[in-house]
């Protein structure tokens, strides 16, 4: 039997991260730039609020901040919301949106397919 590789944290950054819950990472129905998203948004949530990015607003100005489309951006944000990890509440034409991170939903694709 061959052993397993290792992960080796070699570093001594201590700098804030964002992490990942594993449902997250293993929910096949969002795509990977929708949970590199999520990890985004639960980081930013907790350190400073979504509206706390110096210089950034609403969409275009994550989109901007993460190097990515705001097209990109849209489409992540509307696969959180249809998997049940967010809820995104439009304020009006001009203002950025409030976005409300949910609990985990109880069941994903993955752990249907596995019972």
């Amino acid at each position: 039997m061959t052993e397993a590789g290792h992960i080796r944290i070699l570093t001594e950054d201590r700098e804030p991260f964002a992490k990942l819950h594993q449902s997250v990472i293993e929910d096949h129905r969002i795509s990977v730039g929708a949970r590199f998203l999520y990890a985004v948004l639960h980081r930013l949530g907790w350190r400073e609020g979504w509206t706390g990015l110096p210089g950034y607003s609403g969409q275009a100005g994550m989109a901007e901040y993460l190097g990515i489309s705001r097209a990109s951006v849209t489409r992540y944000l509307s696969e959180l919301s249809r998997a049940g990890y967010i809820t995104v509440h439009h304020r009006g034409l001009g203002l950025p949106a409030d976005i409300d991170l949910l609990p985990l939903p109880t069941g994903s694709a993955n752990q249907a397919a596995s019972d």
